[in-house]
C-alpha cells in the first residue's frame, strides 16, 4: 500500500510538472486576441449590426470564392461580400472571413488595441509576432507576396488568421482567418 501511495504522488508530481511545462509553452504562443472590425463591429456579430455598419452587401454566395481552400457543404451557411471584406453568415450569426485591403483601403482591424491597415508593414507585424514572420506561411507564391501565419487562440487550436504582404513594399494586402478542422 506504502508503494502504491509513492506511485501515486509520484505520478501526480509529474503530471504537475507538464502541465506547468504546457502553460509555459501556452504562454509563448503567439496568437491575435481581440479584434474589431473598423473599431465598431465585433469578430463575430450578427447581420443586422453588420448592415447598419457596412450597409448592404454587394453579393452572397453558398460557397466562399474568396478563400479557396475553405469550403463547408453547409446548405445553411452563406458568404457575404463588401468590397473586399468576406463574412461568414449562419443564421442571424456573422463572422469575419477575410479582408482585402487593396480593394477596401480605407478599411482597418483593431487588433488588441493595434490599428492594422494597408499600411501595417511586415516590420510591424514582426514586431508583435516575431516567431511567426519567422517561420512564414510554406507553400506560398512567394513572387508574388509574403505569407505569415498567426494562431487565433492563446492555447493552441485549429483557427489562424493569414496574412499577405506584397513582396515589394512589405505592405499588407489581405488577411483571411481559416479554421482547420473544417
Amino acid at each position: 500500500m506504502k508503494y502504491l501511495i509513492l506511485g501515486l504522488m509520484c505520478f501526480l508530481a509529474s503530471c504537475a510538472g507538464n502541465n506547468k511545462a504546457l502553460s509555459i509553452a501556452a504562454d509563448t504562443v503567439e496568437y491575435i486576441g481581440d479584434v474589431k472590425i473598423n473599431g465598431a463591429i465585433n469578430f463575430s456579430t450578427t447581420y443586422k449590426y453588420v448592415l447598419t455598419i457596412l450597409g448592404s452587401e454587394d453579393s452572397t454566395s453558398k460557397k466562399n470564392h474568396a478563400a479557396y481552400y475553405y469550403v463547408v457543404e453547409d446548405d445553411d451557411i452563406k458568404y457575404l461580400y463588401f468590397k473586399g471584406w468576406v463574412f461568414e453568415r449562419y443564421g442571424d450569426n456573422v463572422t469575419l472571413r477575410s479582408i482585402d485591403f487593396k480593394r477596401s483601403p480605407n478599411a482597418y482591424l483593431l487588433i488588441d488595441n493595434r490599428k492594422i491597415n494597408n499600411q501595417t508593414t511586415l516590420k510591424d507585424v514582426k514586431k508583435w509576432y516575431p516567431k511567426s514572420v519567422e517561420k512564414g506561411l510554406p507553400g506560398t507564391d512567394l513572387d508574388k507576396y509574403r505569407g505569415v501565419v498567426v494562431e487565433s487562440c492563446k492555447q493552441r487550436c485549429a483557427e489562424q488568421w493569414l496574412l499577405y504582404f506584397d513582396e515589394n513594399k512589405n505592405h499588407l494586402i489581405k488577411m483571411e482567418y481559416i479554421d482547420n478542422q473544417e
